[in-house]
């Protein structure tokens, strides 16, 4: 059972695209990208006091999302194609020097790394999430930070509200009504943000607000009760796989002597 007290074992988990791809657009090249990219993870491992390490890498090709909706993340800008040469020995790089990597195949850093939540979650450790995606936020609680390493900011269930209106379990809710952009998901179409906030405030959620379609009146719910299965459609890409082959045991996880030895 978790307990607020300072735990022995703190896992950080990177997402490590997001990582890599934040420090080469800010240097725009890959000249001593793996020295940059290291320094930053040990000092991750310093600001977390991690004592267990996991960078996880979103998998080539389409993922079930992709199968499910053509348009999921439509519009992204690719890799810039300098670093898509590189990334291959990048992460070469990484493990010589000890960090933890795991890519599945065809699997979103997003899916791998909130089965490791959901897994480990009932354990006495605390996990840091490392990434500026927005998306991790509904893993947020007392057990479960998420850290923007670059502004650098750690979330809270206030600030999560305070930016989106909601707290961190309706944010998928809120997405699926008002639309998110980062991933190509349009939303219910005339339904903002702030209208969003106001039915979940109401309502709680998602499959209240479709099941009140009826009684909402004017347009809001006319379209609520039109764009009903493709509501359903943008929660379920919002919606984690936690079904995920195990990515191996704490034990194998722990921060290597290299990156320890350099981040005091």
């Amino acid at each position: 059972m978790y307990t607020a007290e300072t735990p022995e074992i703190k896992l950080l988990l990177v997402d490590g695209l997001n990582l890599v791809r934040r420090i080469h657009g800010a240097q725009q090249s890959v000249d001593k990208l793996d020295v940059r990219l290291l320094a930053s993870l040990r000092r991750a491992i310093r600001e977390a006091q991690a004592s267990h390490l996991l960078m996880v890498m979103d998998g080539a090709g389409p993922s079930w999302r992709h199968q499910l909706y053509g348009g999921y993340k439509q519009g992204r800008k690719p890799m810039p194609a300098d670093l898509q040469q590189y990334l291959p020995l990048l992460l070469q790089r990484l493990a010589v020097e000890g960090v933890a990597l795991v890519e599945q195949p065809a699997v979103e850093a997003d899916d791998v790394i909130a089965a490791v939540v959901a897994r480990l979650v009932h354990k006495p450790l605390g996990i840091r999430i490392l990434s500026t995606d927005k998306g991790f936020l509904p893993l947020l609680s007392d057990q479960v930070e998420i850290r923007d390493h670059f502004r650098p900011f750690d979330w809270c269930p206030q600030a999560v509200r305070e930016r989106f209106g909601v707290g961190p379990l309706q944010l998928r809710d809120l997405w699926s009504l008002s639309g998110d952009s980062s991933n190509h998901i349009p939303g219910v179409s005339g339904i903002g943000p702030k209208r969003a906030t106001e039915l979940l405030g109401h309502y709680g959620s998602l499959h209240n607000v479709l099941a009140a379609a009826a009684s909402i009146e004017g347009k809001v719910g006319q379209q609520l009760h039109a764009q009903r299965q493709q509501a359903l459609l943008y929660r379920q890409l919002l919606e984690p796989n936690l079904n995920l082959p195990s990515v191996g045991n704490l034990k194998a996880l722990r921060v290597d002597g290299r990156l320890r030895a350099q981040t005091g």
